[in-house]
C-alpha cells in the first residue's frame, strides 16, 4: 500500500442545492478521496478576439479588435508599428487593450471583486 498520490480531476456541476453533498463522499470504486471547491480566481478573463472581458475567444462570436490598435483586425494582422502608441479597443485611451490600469478593467475589478471593507465597530 503506497501513499503516492493519484490523479486530480475537475467536476464541474450544474447548479443545484445538493451539490454540497459531494463534499461528504470519502470513498469512490475503493480509494480514498477527498473534495475540494475551486479556488476563486482574483483575474476577469479576457478574450483575445474581441478584448472584452467575461469569455474567452473560445466562446466569442464578435469581430475581430485588435489588442494593440483597436481597429477591427486580428492582432496578429497588425501593421501599426512599435514607435505608434497603442490604442485601447475598451477605453481609446494611450495603452493596449490588455493593460490592467485601464479604467475599464479597474471598474470591472471593483464590482467583481470588492475591496474588503474593515468592521466599523458599534456606537453606544
Amino acid at each position: 500500500k503506497t501513499k503516492a498520490p493519484l490523479s486530480m480531476f475537475f467536476v464541474d456541476l450544474e447548479p443545484n442545492p445538493c451539490n454540497k453533498d459531494i463534499f461528504n463522499i470519502e470513498y469512490l470504486l475503493n480509494a480514498k478521496i477527498t473534495f475540494e471547491p475551486p479556488l476563486r480566481k482574483s483575474e476577469i478573463v479576457q478574450c483575445k478576439r474581441c478584448q472584452s472581458y467575461g469569455h474567452t475567444k473560445t466562446y466569442c462570436w464578435h469581430p475581430y479588435r485588435c489588442v494593440k490598435c483597436g481597429q477591427n483586425h486580428d492582432t496578429r494582422a497588425c501593421l501599426k508599428s512599435s514607435d505608434t502608441p497603442p490604442t485601447c479597443a475598451l477605453c481609446e485611451g494611450n495603452h493596449p487593450a490588455n493593460y490592467k490600469g485601464c479604467s475599464v478593467y479597474r471598474e470591472l475589478k471593483q464590482k467583481s471583486f470588492p475591496p474588503i471593507r474593515p468592521k466599523v465597530p458599534e456606537s453606544k
